[in-house]
């Protein structure tokens, strides 16, 4: 055999040994993948898509981003564009590659604007709950918008996600004005009780001692308080509250029957 027949023997013999490094099944992840991507192919439209021009569309795909959108997300944006054009394979054409890049970016601004959505109609929800909502209140209505809002599209109108939220809230409301109504009824039944003591005075129920005794005063309250954060939901009447308080002022001083209990009698009779 010649010398040169020698050498073309040597260079074809390390030619294929480096194409083995490279595309081998033993080769690492990262290289086969970077292999593909830069390797020239040819489109089933007959258009070249080179290396060059897959990373020009991979690039490119960031542009539909949204503003504000920080450096993480742009980088996952950018593997997720970059894996989507590989993904496409040898044959795939230009309008397909730069399709599957694009919709891979896609994903990413979506999550964003989600994001942002969301952060702004939760921060909202706080505001749709009645005067007098506490600290934990406005927590649980956070969470109340915010599982509501995780299963809404992104392009679901403005009026819509008002609705969606506040009809979220609708029992955290109506809980709230439930204490808010229990609150202003054991402040009024405690100012009941001097209405109830004036009443057994001129009924000559009580002697003028005994209308008159602040610690008395003090300690029918005390019952009337107890009394009533216990027996109360909310949703009572003036009325009732007014018959609760004056069983309780009646059971402590020890008397059976009053002039209310009376016409409350007469009522029936009518």
């Amino acid at each position: 055999m010649s010398t040169r027949h020698q050498e073309n023997d040597i260079r074809r013999q390390a030619s294929e040994t480096q194409e083995e490094e490279v595309t081998g099944s033993a080769a690492h992840p990262s290289m086969v993948e970077e292999t593909r991507l830069d390797e020239d192919t040819e489109g089933r439209s007959g258009q070249m898509v080179n290396s060059a021009r897959r990373r020009e569309i991979v690039e490119h795909s960031l542009n539909n981003l949204p503003w504000g959108v920080g450096p993480e997300r742009r980088l996952r944006a950018l593997k997720l564009a970059r894996q989507a054009v590989i993904d496409c394979g040898p044959t795939a054409n230009e309008l397909l590659v730069m399709k599957a890049a694009n919709e891979a970016a896609e994903e990413v601004a979506i999550e964003h604007m989600r994001r942002e959505r969301n952060e702004k109609w939760v921060s909202a929800a706080v505001w749709f709950l009645p005067f007098g909502a506490t600290d934990d209140d406005q927590v649980e209505a956070k969470k109340a918008a915010s599982a509501v809002l995780d299963n809404l599209p992104i392009d679901t109108p403005g009026y819509e996600l008002e609705g969606r939220v506040r009809e979220s809230l609708k029992v955290l409301i109506k809980e709230v004005k439930r204490r808010q109504r229990k609150k202003a009824l054991l402040t009024s039944g405690l100012s009941h009780v001097d209405g109830v003591l004036r009443g057994l005075f001129q009924d000559d129920l009580i002697s003028v001692d005994e209308r008159w005794d602040s610690a008395l005063r003090r300690h029918l309250e005390a019952a009337v308080l107890r009394q009533l954060e216990d027996e109360l939901a909310g949703d009572e009447s003036d009325d009732e509250l007014q018959a609760i308080v004056e069983s309780v002022v009646e059971d402590e001083l020890g008397i059976e029957q009053t002039s209310g209990n009376e016409n409350d009698d007469y009522g029936e009779l009518e």
